[in-house]
């Protein structure tokens, strides 16, 4: 696989994103999907070509919420890989990056399509909770200059993420307030965005306590 996540070759072809979180989780189960042996491994480079590489906030929200998930994000050094895509992310997204580049190092990591499957079947129920939920509010916190804010935010917890995996579980605090900036940002959502950065001072000041 390339080191890149490539624009497609024709305009006419790209793809602008998911239309909302449950083709977000359609998109990633369909990777998955793509594999006929479950045991293969489906890597974030598929995931990313597969969610679209110009949707910042989807592409924010998957790994936070396989960090926040038990049954990936316990998986050891999870917590690291996950906060570099993060990280990675969110800096193409401050610059407006018009597409999302990963490094071979990371597009080539990823979990068997087994795995992939139970976990967008574990999480499907809560998708659909949270869409209910969601809807457009304040959408003008959630425009260019709030997706970069949300950039900015989550690379600072992403950052904590590296010292927090190294304590069973801490992890999640920021995992869940990216997970809530993301979903703010692909939901087109303001006061979920609101939500999600009283969410990152709580998790950054539980970090303080935590590593002080």
């Amino acid at each position: 696989m390339s080191e890149t996540v490539a624009d497609q070759d024709s305009a006419s072809t790209e793809d602008d994103g998911p239309r909302d979180l449950s083709d977000v989780l359609d998109r990633v189960e369909a990777a998955a999907d793509d594999h006929a042996d479950e045991e293969q491994t489906v890597t974030l480079g598929e995931v990313v070509d597969r969610i679209g590489s110009r949707a910042h906030g989807p592409l924010l929200l998957v790994p936070a919420a396989i960090a926040l998930f038990p049954l990936t994000g316990s998986i050891p050094g999870a917590s690291v890989v996950t906060g570099t895509w993060i990280i990675l992310v969110a800096v193409q997204t401050v610059f407006s990056a018009k597409s999302i580049w990963l490094p071979g190092f990371l597009a080539n990591r990823g979990l068997s399509a087994k795995k992939v499957k139970k976990v967008t079947t574990s999480v499907r129920p809560w998708v659909t909770w949270v869409e209910n939920v969601v809807s457009a509010r304040l959408t003008w916190l959630t425009g260019a200059w709030g997706t970069r804010v949300v950039a900015v935010v989550c690379i600072g917890l992403a950052v904590t993420m590296y010292p927090l995996a190294l304590l069973p579980g801490a992890v999640a605090a920021p995992s869940a307030a990216i997970c809530l900036l993301a979903v703010g940002i692909t939901a087109g959502d303001g006061l979920i965005l609101l939500v999600g950065l009283g969410g990152s001072l709580a998790a950054a000041l539980g970090t303080w306590v935590l590593l002080t």
